[in-house]
């Protein structure tokens, strides 16, 4: 949670500033289709994963939910933009596909082999194509606040629908101030929220 959420969270709110002061910008933050591991929504009593059901036990689950963060922070994030009038600053949230590097390698099934076989894993070129895409490209101009997801042709990346508990705004609300409170990011550019 703290590498996948927490860290981007405290950057995004450093570089804010700078951002709103561009003539646009564009906020894309790398989620993954394994926040469907977290379908039932964070578990805010324990949302570092800690002790022996935590991430030691159940990473995939944690891994889920740091994922299921980003998507729920990219959707707060738009709404507090909107909601500021701000709307030069466009910020969505991208699975890239499964990329071969070193997650997929060390995992601890046998999956990696498997994958290469079956020719599941993408390159880093063809995993990079959506991020790019959405920070790039002046047809999305506009497009915030929502999900996308690697395509059916590798190397392509598509407008899709996260989970439903990515949809809560109020645990996404709460996950900000929890946020807030652990990283001590406060969104200062943005004013009272």
């Amino acid at each position: 949670m703290g590498t996948n959420h927490f860290g981007p969270f405290l950057l995004t709110d450093l570089l804010l500033p700078s951002i709103l002061k561009a003539p646009q910008g564009r906020i894309v933050n790398v989620a993954s289709s394994a926040h469907q591991f977290a379908s039932s929504g964070l578990n805010f009593d324990n949302l570092q994963s800690d002790g022996w059901f935590g991430y030691g036990a159940l990473g995939w689950s944690a891994y889920g939910a740091s994922k299921l963060a980003n998507v729920m922070f990219t959707y707060e994030l738009h709404r507090r933009l909107r909601r500021k009038g701000i709307t030069h600053v466009d910020v969505n949230a991208i699975h890239p596909g499964v990329v071969d590097t070193e997650l997929p390698r060390n995992l601890g099934l046998p999956m990696w082999p498997l994958l290469r076989v079956m020719g599941g894993l993408l390159t880093a070129e063809q995993g990079a194509a959506g991020q790019v895409m959405l920070s790039s490209d002046p047809a999305l101009s506009g497009t915030s606040g929502l999900y996308f997801a690697a395509g059916d042709v590798p190397g392509t990346h598509v407008r899709t629908k996260s989970n439903g508990a990515s949809y809560d705004a109020e645990a996404a609300e709460r996950l900000w101030r929890v946020s807030e409170q652990l990283t001590g990011a406060t969104y200062s550019a943005l004013g009272a929220a």
